[in-house]
This record gives structure tokens, C-alpha cells and sequence, in this order.
């Protein structure tokens, strides 16, 4: 009996430390909010696009405005001066129909908006041979804050536009891009620069290139169009001013041609957190959950022991590695993981090309691609992944962001020399 008794009490202390832990992760999540940057025009979250899809018939009354998922640049571009295309994203990719379709309607006097983190390389090759230098960069800065402005005197404001980036509701520091100074000079077929970005330094991040008839309007910062930063008063007056640069009476809002790597919020999406925003499947789930740990505190004990089968001996290196991985990567320490698979790769780097890579240079960073034949693009898409993970110090990172990382660093391996 008194073994009896003592199991009993047991099992109700676990299952009032079991309630009242749902009841905490439960008043905890309902303020909880999703800090990646998606750029998906249908999230409400700080880095969505929700509040500019909203606002953005207000900067362009009577204009239609298609947002693209699925569909070719074909069945949508007619080549008109009145169409704007519109695009705000980490990074853009044109398949060759989409490209070609584009690159037409510029020439034909379209205009386009494109704001990236990651410089859009292979459109500006096609439309732009600088007479400045030989290759037009995007450079960054790693500072918590920064200035915006504009150089035109009407929409120049005497006091910068200040932007903070933030992350689980603490001001961090951040990869603020801008054009590579050295674009810029003084020839009339130079990019022409539209505003301005103070970090360390005064550096441009908003410019135009003529193509054809038409134009181009590049903006490195596309983290201000979001939801977070559109909240605000004092910045939605940036934002008008961007957009007081184009006029349109049709708006084609490019999200098809986000790079899929690293576009997607995959978290806003999964099934668990879908079941986690509807109240009924919510608490099903935690019962499900206190279900399971009760069936394992009555049930686990064998009532009898099994009769072992003797297996003949194999050798089982192979599997034990992969049980080993596994196990490490089930324990949830992603945090650990990534550190090293990016310890592992630093130490490549060094040994193989003599680099000290640095995920804050851009030198290292351009001299490692031209060592390697690797672009360099994917060489900062794994500086800044790396860099969102290292941010999540004080707690643990989703296995996506790992896998993210890894396919980077996996991708660069196949591809160098």
C-alpha cells in the first residue's frame, strides 16, 4: 500500500507541474511574435508585408494592384509606362522567360522597384556596365541603428528618418546594406542616387539606372517597408517619399520571384503553429501532450521481461554514427550545432585558400569567391544566415534555420575548387 500511495503522489505532482507549466507556455505565447524577416505580403508579423499591401492603394488611388504568386511576368507586363513592378524581398531570382519579359518592358518605358538584401547581380549585369568600376556591389554596416534620407530638397528631412532593428522585443544590430560608393561618379551614365543611409558613414542605398525608356529603382533596405516599421509615425513619411517617386495606374507586386532558400517563413506556416492559433486544436493538443507523459507513467514498466534474441554480430559503425548524429541534433542544441558546422567551415576556408574569412568584411569575403569560383552571393547567404543564428544566443534556434545554414554550406562545398 504505502508503494501504492507514494506512486500516487507522484503522479500528481507531475500533473500539477505538467498543468501549470501549459498554463505558463500558454500566457507566454499569446504575446509571443515571429521576428524573421518573411517579406510575405499576408503576415501580420513584424517583418510581414501586411501593413504595405494594405496602404499601398492609399499612395496610388485607382491603381490595380495584382499581387503574383504563380503566374509569368507574360501574362501580366503589357509593356506599359503606366505599370509599375513591384518587388521587396531578401533577394530576387528571374527565371530566363521572366527576365527576358522584363528587361522588355523597362526598355519600353516600365519602371521598376526592386528593394533587396542580397544585391540583385543578375538583373543589374544585364542593364548596367559601370563606367565607374568594374563591378557594382552592395556594401553593410553592423549597427544597431540607422538615419534615412533623400538628396532631393523636397523630400530631404532635416533630421534623418531613424530606424531601429528589433528582435524579440530587444534593439539589436543589424546588416544595414547600401552601394558600394565607388558606383558611383560624376559621367552622365552613372547610377543616379536617390537617397542616402547613415550608419558608421553616409553611404547611398536608394538610386535609379536608366534602361532604355525606362528605369530602375534599386533600394538595399527593404526591412523599412515592413510591418514593424510602418507602425511607426515618424518613418511612414520615408515611405511615402520612396513611393512619391513613381507614379502608376497598374501595380504588379512581384512575390513569385522571391528566392525560395530563403523567402519563405516557414514557421508562420507549419502545422503546429497553425494548431497553436485555434483555441480548440490548441488545447486538444496539450492534452494530447499530458495523455502521452500519463500513458508513459502507467504504462512503460514492462509486467514482463522479454526473452532476448541473440543477433548475430554485424558491424555497425555506419549505423552507430548516424544513431550519434541524430541523437545530438534530437537533443535541440541547434545553437551548438551551427557554431561548429561554421567552425568547420572557417578552418576549411583557411586551410584550403589561406583566407581569414570574416563574415563582416567584405573584402574577405569578395576574395574568397574569386578563389573559390563560388558566387558570391552564396557566400554572404551563409554569412547571414549564420549571422540570424548567432543573434539567438540567449535561447534556441529552429531546426529550418539550421538546415538553412547547412544546404549554404553544403552548396559551397560542391561548387569550390
Amino acid at each position: 500500500m504505502k508503494g501504492n500511495t507514494k506512486t500516487t503522489v507522484i503522479v500528481l505532482l507531475v500533473a500539477l507541474v505538467l498543468v501549470s507549466l501549459i498554463y505558463f507556455i500558454n500566457q507566454l505565447s499569446e504575446g509571443r511574435y515571429n521576428w524573421y524577416e518573411s517579406y510575405d505580403t499576408k503576415s501580420d508579423q513584424p517583418y510581414g508585408m501586411e501593413f504595405m499591401q494594405k496602404l499601398l492603394p492609399s499612395y496610388f488611388p485607382g491603381a490595380t494592384i495584382e499581387i503574383n504568386k504563380k503566374k509569368n511576368l507574360s501574362q501580366l507586363i503589357n509593356n506599359s509606362s503606366s505599370t509599375l513592378y513591384f518587388f521587396i524581398g531578401h533577394n530576387i531570382y528571374l527565371n530566363e522567360a521572366d527576365e527576358k519579359t522584363f528587361l522588355e518592358f523597362i526598355q519600353n518605358g516600365g519602371t521598376a522597384f526592386i528593394s533587396t538584401n542580397t544585391f540583385p547581380s543578375n538583373i543589374i549585369s544585364d542593364v548596367y556596365s559601370s563606367p565607374c568600376v568594374e563591378e557594382v556591389l552592395y556594401l553593410h554596416s553592423n549597427v544597431e541603428k540607422a538615419g534615412l534620407n533623400f538628396y532631393h530638397p523636397d523630400l530631404h528631412n532635416k533630421g534623418n528618418y531613424l530606424y531601429r532593428f528589433r528582435e524579440n522585443n530587444t534593439d539589436r544590430d543589424y546588416f544595414w546594406k547600401s552601394l558600394d560608393a565607388s558606383a558611383i561618379c560624376e559621367l552622365e551614365t552613372s547610377v543616379i542616387p536617390l537617397g542616402y543611409i547613415v550608419a558608421d558613414d553616409e553611404y547611398v542605398n536608394f538610386f535609379k539606372i536608366a534602361v532604355g525608356e525606362g528605369f530602375i529603382y534599386f533600394h538595399s533596405n527593404p526591412v523599412v517597408f515592413t510591418n514593424y516599421f510602418l507602425t511607426k509615425k515618424f518613418n511612414i513619411p520615408y515611405t511615402e517619399g520612396v513611393l512619391s517617386h513613381f507614379e502608376a495606374k497598374s501595380i504588379i507586386w512581384d512575390e513569385k520571384s522571391k528566392v525560395p532558400l530563403f523567402s519563405d517563413d516557414s514557421k508562420s506556416k507549419s502545422p503546429l503553429y497553425f494548431i497553436l492559433q485555434q483555441p480548440s486544436l490548441k488545447y486538444a493538443w496539450w492534452l494530447f501532450l499530458f495523455s502521452v507523459v500519463l500513458y508513459l507513467i502507467f504504462a512503460a514498466k514492462r509486467k514482463q521481461r522479454e526473452i532476448p534474441v541473440l543477433e548475430k554480430k554485424n558491424n555497425t559503425s555506419l549505423e552507430y554514427v548516424r544513431m550519434v548524429a541524430a541523437l545530438h541534433f534530437q537533443n535541440g542544441n541547434h545553437l551548438d550545432i551551427a557554431r561548429k558546422k561554421m567552425k568547420y567551415f572557417l578552418y576549411f576556408i583557411r586551410q584550403r585558400y589561406g583566407i581569414q574569412l570574416s563574415v563582416e568584411n567584405d573584402k574577405s569575403m569578395q576574395a574568397l569567391a574569386q578563389k573559390s569560383n563560388v558566387s558570391k552571393e552564396l557566400i554572404e547567404a551563409i554569412a547571414r544566415q549564420f549571422h540570424l543564428i548567432d543573434r539567438y544566443s540567449y535561447t534556441n534556434v529552429e531546426s529550418d534555420k539550421l538546415s538553412q545554414l547547412y544546404f549554404a554550406i553544403d552548396q559551397f562545398y560542391k561548387s569550390c575548387k
